[in-house]
């Protein structure tokens, strides 16, 4: 109950120390944005520019999880190392491409960097009986995630929305399996999450910008390692385990994969940007902004609800069910994205 009390407390000093901070940088720009001021002012789906600054408070956020987690688990060592290494180049990859629009082969080689030591700290899946197959699947999902969080931070709402649904339902999970590293790490996140999405918000009055999406991309697919793609721990198949994590990224997973099979459709590339994600679909068809941030956000945390009461029961059947939900919101957002194409509603 004590250790209880004491991440609940640490919580509460993440989601405050993230809402303080973000205002604080938001008066810095407003009082002192004449005098070198570099930070990069985005014009989205809103069409209002806005600083690109809340990817610091998350990066705060985990610097607070580490700290307050060496004290609970001063043992983790090595694989803590690793994973402080990979946020940090992840953090400052985005805030580069922030400040001065870098290249996607720069953006993406570091990328493969951050997986290769994420991977060499243990942040892997386990589903494989062959390591190296666990280490090719592990690079892909790392470097997917990276980009599909970003790729979904195209509206107010609802990147940061999502992330925190799937941070407090990883917590909730490692709380049950009683690895509080891991759950003091994402509660943490989505704690500072939940301080910057009062900011963040329609009409939002700052982004994450890349040094925010990158992180939390990298963070969560680290956690996801840890948790769903480890088969060990959860005592699960290879079919249940991949069900779970699919459920879990629904969302940021179709919309990437919607995103792609259109682009590379129309000829274009997939890691251009444009507004013809499933969150913009959704709008075209007449639901507002904070609505559609509402239920991406809503719809992520009652998966995650759904995949701790399937843990908990390892009832088969429930996995069968969740595959079949899955294939039919894919299908849903899809047939819907290529209407509005056919309306001309977007176009390549």
């Amino acid at each position: 109950m004590s250790q209880l009390l004491v991440i609940g407390t640490v919580l509460l000093m993440v989601m405050g120390a993230s809402f303080g901070l973000n205002l604080i940088l938001l008066r810095f720009l407003r009082t002192l944005g004449t005098k070198d001021q570099k930070a990069k002012i985005e014009v989205r789906w809103s069409s209002q520019s806005k600083p690109t600054i809340g990817g610091m408070s998350f990066f705060f956020s985990f610097l607070i999880a580490v700290i307050f987690g060496l004290f609970i688990n001063s043992s983790i060592g090595l694989p803590l190392l690793f994973l402080c290494a990979a946020a940090m180049m992840a953090f400052f990859m985005g805030l580069a491409d922030d400040a001065f629009n870098t290249r996607p082969y720069f953006k993406l080689f570091v990328q493969i960097g951050c997986a290769v030591l994420l991977i060499g700290g243990g942040f892997y899946a386990h589903l494989f009986a062959t390591e190296w197959m666990n280490y090719l699947f592990s690079l892909f999902w790392i470097v997917g995630m990276m980009n599909s969080i970003n790729m979904l931070d195209n509206m107010d709402g609802v990147s940061g929305g999502v992330s925190f649904s799937i941070f407090l339902g990883l917590g909730v999970i490692f709380l049950h399996l009683n690895m509080v590293f891991l759950a003091l790490v994402a509660l943490c996140m989505a704690a500072g999450l939940l301080g910057f999405l009062f900011l963040n918000w329609k009409p939002a009055k700052l982004y994450m910008g890349d040094s925010g999406s990158q992180l939390l991309g990298l963070l969560l697919a680290a956690l996801a390692c840890a948790g769903p793609l480890n088969v060990n721990v959860l005592g699960i198949t290879f079919f249940q385990s991949l069900s779970l994590l699919v459920l879990l990224f629904l969302l940021p997973i179709s919309d990437t994969t919607l995103v792609t099979i259109n682009r590379l459709r129309a000829g274009r590339s997939p890691m251009v940007g444009g507004r013809d994600h499933s969150t913009h679909n959704l709008s075209y068809l007449g639901v507002k902004d904070g609505q559609i941030a509402l239920i991406y956000s809503l719809l992520t945390l009652l998966h995650a609800i759904i995949i701790f009461f399937v843990i908990r029961s390892h009832e088969n059947y429930f996995y069968l069910s969740i595959v079949v939900y899955e294939v039919l919101v894919f299908a849903f957002l899809y047939v819907i994205s290529r209407k509005n194409l056919k309306q001309q509603r977007y176009t390549y």
